[in-house]
């Protein structure tokens, strides 16, 4: 799987992007924004995982991360210069996975 490169997110003005479906079998990479200064996630039917200790495709592990429960979002402020995290879902296919950056 590609890495969702969210680097363009304040320039484009789109700093909600959607992951359509997500496995639970490999990590998902995301590439931040440098100006980042939070991260939320959520997906609306099923639990995932966001860590910032994988990279894109690495295999499951539950390991370092943060369980989001379905039906939540998971908002974390981010250290300077923070700019890859990764998100697997927690079982099956997650659909609809949500991420947001903020600037502010």
């Amino acid at each position: 799987m590609a890495v969702l490169d969210l680097r363009g997110a304040f320039d484009d003005g789109k700093p909600i992007q959607t992951i359509a479906s997500l496995g639970a079998t490999n990590w998902q990479g995301l590439q931040l924004p440098a100006n980042a200064k939070r991260l939320s996630v959520g997906c609306p039917a099923s639990p995932v995982y966001l860590s910032f200790s994988y990279a894109d495709n690495d295999a499951a592990s539950t390991v370092d991360t943060v369980e989001i429960p379905a039906g939540q979002f998971f908002e974390v402020a981010l250290a300077p210069e923070q700019i890859t995290a990764a998100v697997i879902s927690k079982a099956g296919a997650a659909l609809l996975v949500a991420i947001i950056v903020e600037s502010m």
